[in-house]
């Protein structure tokens, strides 16, 4: 019975180190793809921008509200750096390239993390805050970005402050 018993084990052991390994290897023009667009972005490259991100394209985020379309975000970024910055740097994390097979975010992914400072023309103080930026790619081109930045973090560098509802010492917070 214990050889029995050992036999299984190894087999066991053997199966699973025979099991291919679920491991994808980066996607080395889409990295740089989005390494491009990111460099443009902080640099205030709008026409590096223009020729790196598809007809319909369409950024999306912080909030969940929040998006635009190719035309509009290229004219934000452009008056940005007339009016707004002086410049801006970023301390990258990591950058990764994922394909997902099937289901709502079908396709081809670079996820870009950091840490993004932004310099202020006209005494406005320069903020610093954590970055993440997920770029869906199709045929060379950037079609999709979800952009998260935490706002309230950013608006408190800036010097405003939050001021929560009041709620009567009784009041339970309804669902």
């Amino acid at each position: 019975m214990k050889k029995v018993v050992l036999f299984s084990a190894f087999v066991i052991i053997c199966l699973l180190r025979c099991a291919p390994a679920e491991y994808e290897v980066p996607n080395a023009e889409n990295q740089a793809l989005g390494l491009k667009y990111f460099d443009a972005m902080i640099k205030g490259d709008v026409a590096t921008m223009t020729d790196l991100v598809a007809d319909n394209f369409m950024q999306v985020g912080p909030g969940t509200k929040d998006s635009v379309a190719r035309p509009a975000m290229l004219v934000n970024w452009k008056l940005a750096w007339e009016q707004d910055y002086t410049s801006m740097s970023y301390d990258r994390y990591a950058i990764l390239t994922k394909t997902v097979k099937e289901g709502r975010v079908a396709g081809d992914w670079v996820l870009d993390w950091g840490k993004l400072t932004m310099n202020y023309k006209n005494g406005k103080p320069s903020i610093t805050v954590w970055y993440h930026s997920a770029m869906r790619i199709k045929n060379g081109k950037i079609e999709r970005q979800r952009i998260f930045f935490d706002v309230a973090d950013l608006l408190t560098q800036q010097g405003f402050t939050i001021t929560p509802p009041s709620w009567d010492a009784g009041e339970e917070i309804k669902k």
